[in-house]
């Protein structure tokens, strides 16, 4: 058998032998490290890029419908949507060449900033040439600009640059903001913000809103999305027209008037609300805060938002219960004593308006006798205190009112199983203490009795209106259809009147207009306890009083000027607004007091006066006249030629002079006034001027103030 032995190496070639070994290695790890990263690039580099590319190709995308219009009970337009434009430019546009833009930029950067005045010409400069420098296809120039603006725009260097018609680089993109016409409740017209919706534009969002469409787009470098061509896909629909409650001219009216009042009391904040007493509808919701600055702001609606302790004009409700469940009638008398009364460790106090001794249920209403109230709830409910809160119950004051505009506060009425329920309670809450409500609640239960016993849901809107002309009408809902007999209502309403004549609204008895109504006065409970020396003040009216059309409140909160009752506070608020309603003949006062004065024209007599301001007068009052010969003359001058005969002859005012105001109503004294370009200052509440800063004759310089005083 024979032996094979292996062949020897030598060393050099077992070496040279392992580096090859080492290198096939190599070289095999080398392909897979690069087949990995070939793999990864494919995964992650490569899909980064699809979806890159993707998102920058042409996509359906939603297009807003234009929002529908609000209107004012009389059709006049309070909002409206107006298109405004955000302009870009495209640096990286055909045309626009190197020479172009350094040869225009300085006069484009001038023209921008003396525009718009909001950057130097430095400025605009310096971020167009960084735009420039990027060849920004989507560069922000301005946004939020008018139409009109737009024009202008569109005129300035580098901009003004066409190609077949075509603006070089500028770049226009329509969007629509919500424009409030006369800049008037604020509040109560609200808006919508993302989420949050306020007023009456958060209530018929899914009126006014629309529906919206579909249009082709595409993604530019900038991030921003630019329609191509082919139109809509799916056509974006207008939004309905909402015809509100609200009337242009009260709203005015009482939105001055509750101003006015807040500046004379220096009052933390105040609300009025003036409702349409047979159908509930809000006529006219005004609020104000006052802010740090002394400047009053329509920041918060009060009437709807906030809750608060009503004080005496609850006991419009405690005496529906006393009469309607205890029989018991106005000339029914309980003791006083002497403005005080002692249950457990608390102490009920009249105010000092309220007699002594025995008083009869008229009386404890009409001087609104906290004693008197809270001792007929104490012994006639004192054993059975849910019998009282199921009354209460009965007139819905424990429900929300649901109305139509978000943001209403609960009301709030203790019951006995509440853990802060005492044997004070009751008789507390009978006059206003302990309980919480909104103003607009609080009107509601007014308005109701005012309406002969039929409590109406307030309504905000009238009817909404289709882009196709298609009207639904919102009609009234009542929410109590019968609150008590008529004949209890009707003794209700007339001990209301009496508050004015003889109790403690009586500062507002004499006017064009009759009120009937109630005050209110209650502590501020601020810091755990109740404020002395801090009052919020209010009053419930209706008008005019034999026949009434409208119902209204006032609240003013924190008055600081010295006075702080209903009466002396709210009560005069309410009174201006109703006497300016009746001068803008937007009622009629039945009964004698809407006969014309005798001889009527003596009252316009040899006075000078905007003939605007006359044609009011003369239709009120019946008087005969003839039309000056000239053209349409603004200003005229009286002469009574009868008792009910007017001459009128034109006056050219040749000299701007302050013309002699006494004896006319504020409103048209102002209107004279301010037309030369006086700023006024009213002093008083009356509604005619008794006297002027400036004498009659006096030359007019412009912004000069005018001092007005009434009575």
């Amino acid at each position: 058998m024979t032996n094979v032995e292996p062949s020897s190496k030598s060393p050099g070639a077992l070496i040279r032998s392992a580096w090859r070994r080492i290198l096939v290695a190599l070289i095999i790890l080398l392909l897979f490290s690069l087949t990995v990263v070939r793999v990864l690039s494919i995964q992650f580099f490569h899909s980064k890029a699809a979806r890159y590319a993707k998102a920058y190709t042409v996509q359906e995308r939603p297009v807003e419908a234009v929002r529908g219009d609000i209107l004012d009970c009389n059709g006049r337009l309070l909002v409206t949507s107006v298109p405004i434009y955000d302009i870009y430019f495209d640096f990286g546009a055909e045309g626009l060449t190197n020479r172009i833009f350094r040869s225009e930029v300085d006069a484009l950067a001038r023209a921008l900033s003396n525009y718009f005045e909001d950057r130097t010409a430095g400025e605009y400069k310096r971020l167009l040439e960084k735009g420039y420098r990027q060849r920004h296809r989507y560069f922000p120039i301005k946004k939020g600009i008018s139409y009109r603006d737009w024009q202008v725009v569109r005129t300035f260097p580098l901009f003004r640059h066409q190609t077949r018609n075509y603006i070089v680089g500028l770049i226009r993109v329509p969007r629509y903001r919500r424009l409030n016409v006369y800049g008037i409740a604020d509040r109560v017209i609200g808006y919508v913000r993302n989420d949050v919706k306020v007023g009456i534009e958060g209530g018929y969002d899914a009126y006014l809103a629309g529906s919206h469409g579909t249009q082709r787009m595409k993604k530019t470098y900038g991030g921003v999305w630019v329609p191509v061509d082919g139109g809509y896909v799916v056509e974006p629909m207008m939004g309905a027209t909402v015809q509100s409650t609200l009337d242009y001219r009260i709203q005015r009216i009482a939105e001055q008037a509750l101003l006015r009042g807040m500046i004379r009391h220096r009052a933390e904040w105040g609300s009025v609300v003036v409702m349409e007493t047979a159908t509930g509808a809000v006529r006219a919701l005004a609020n104000l805060t006052r802010k740090p600055s002394d400047q009053y702001w329509d920041d918060r609606n009060y009437a709807i938002g906030e809750a608060v302790e009503p004080g005496s004009t609850i006991k419009l409700a405690t005496l529906l219960v006393l009469m309607k469940d205890k029989d018991l009638r106005p000339s029914d008398s309980i003791d006083v004593d002497g403005g005080r009364f002692r249950i457990y460790d608390r102490t009920i106090r009249d105010g000092a308006q309220v007699p002594h001794g025995y008083i009869s249920l008229r009386e404890a209403f009409i001087y609104s006798s906290n004693v008197a109230f809270g001792r007929w709830a104490y012994e006639l409910y004192g054993e059975n205190p849910e019998r009282f809160l199921q009354q209460l119950r009965a007139l819905k004051l424990h429900e929300p009112l649901g109305a139509a505009v978000p943001g209403e506060a609960r009301p709030f009425i203790p019951t006995p199983e509440d853990k802060r329920w005492s044997g004070t309670t009751l008789p507390w809450l009978a006059f206003g203490y302990g309980l919480k409500l909104t103003p607009l609640q609080i009107l509601t239960l007014y308005n109701g009795v005012v309406n002969g016993g039929r409590m109406v849901k307030p309504r905000f809107v009238e009817a909404i209106i289709e882009p196709d002309g298609d009207r639904t009408e919102i009609e009234p809902q009542t929410r109590v259809a019968k609150m008590a007999s008529r004949a209890l209502i009707d003794t209700i309403k007339t001990l209301m009147e009496e508050v004015v004549r003889h109790g403690t609204a009586r500062g507002i008895r004499r006017g064009k207009v009759p009120i009937g109504g109630k005050t209110g006065t209650v502590w501020l409970y601020k810091e755990g306890r109740y404020q002395r020396d801090r009052f919020r003040a209010s009053f419930v009216g209706f008008f005019p009083a034999e026949a009434p059309k409208y119902t209204a409140i006032v609240v003013i909160n924190d008055p600081q000027n010295g006075f702080h009752s209903g009466g002396s506070v709210a009560a005069p608020i309410l009174r201006e607004i109703a006497e300016k309603m009746y001068l803008q003949m937007i009622f009629e006062v039945p009964s004698r007091r809407s006969v014309p004065p005798h001889r009527p024209a003596r009252w316009v007599d040899r006075k000078k006066l905007p003939m605007t301001a006359f044609e009011t007068w003369a239709r009120r009052w019946g008087l005969v006249y003839e039309e000056p010969e000239s053209t349409a003359p603004e200003w005229i001058f009286t002469r009574a030629v009868s008792d009910d005969t007017v001459h009128l002859s034109p006056v050219r005012l040749l000299r701007r002079d302050v013309p002699n105001v006494k004896g006319l109503p504020v409103a048209d004294a102002v209107y004279m006034v301010e037309g030369l370009g006086l700023k006024t200052e009213i002093r008083g509440t009356g509604m005619r001027v008794t006297a002027q800063s400036l004498p009659p004759g006096t030359p007019v310089r412009p912004r000069r103030k005018i001092v007005l005083w009434t009575e």
